[in-house]
């Protein structure tokens, strides 16, 4: 029996596992900030590898820690 993993996440996959409405991520992906994605035709995929970069990006140790990126910067989650 052939396995398949899962190596991207949907939009809406995406959505849950942020806790973030999707609109949300379509700003992140008008603007940039938000985790790279990928573009084939319509669709738009979230590699987990990329998600997962983005979430360590997001890491911090106290509330003056500034962290490395800017992913967020001027980045409205409307």
């Amino acid at each position: 029996m052939t396995t398949i993993v899962k190596t991207n996440l949907t939009e809406k996959e995406l959505s849950l596992r942020f806790g973030v409405p999707a609109h949300t991520l379509q700003h992140w992906r008008r603007v940039g900030g938000g985790p790279q994605y990928l573009k084939i035709g319509r669709l738009v995929r979230y590699p987990i590898a990329e998600v997962e970069r983005f979430e360590r990006s997001a890491l911090r140790s106290s509330t003056s820690d500034l962290g490395g990126g800017t992913h967020h910067a001027g980045v409205s989650n409307d």
